[in-house]
């Protein structure tokens, strides 16, 4: 006998203000630049008013540069490296087997996803 086809409940997510209380880039990347945040943004923003760039694309694009000027690689390594340093909301750890959980309980299976312009 086949199991009972639940509705699907879809949760989607940003990353960054959303799971995490800053942005992902402030933790690792930007201190490794050697620069301050609000630097980094206000370069950031500086960049996209002057080339009339999208914001995301823009602080990539800084990304790109402040690294290549110091030397810093930009590998999947470093990503790694960098994104254990990322720090979650309290209570994160336990969220999406509690959702999930209450989700069921309503007759939903619940599926989760982050939709993320930023760094993996």
């Amino acid at each position: 006998m086949m199991a009972e086809k639940k509705p699907i409940l879809a949760l989607m997510y940003d990353f960054d203000h959303t799971l995490s209380p800053r942005d992902m880039q402030e933790y690792a990347f930007i201190p490794e630049l050697g620069m301050d945040a609000d630097d980094f943004w206000a370069l950031s923003r500086r960049t996209c008013v002057l080339h009339r760039m999208d914001s995301i694309l823009g602080y990539m694009y800084v990304m790109l540069c402040e690294a290549g000027k110091r030397g810093m690689p930009l590998s999947r390594e470093t990503f790694n490296r960098q994104g254990e340093r990322v720090e979650l909301f309290e209570g994160l750890d336990t969220w999406f087997d509690r959702i999930n959980a209450h989700g069921e309980s309503l007759g939903f299976q619940v599926e989760h996803y982050v939709i993320s312009s930023g760094l993996k």
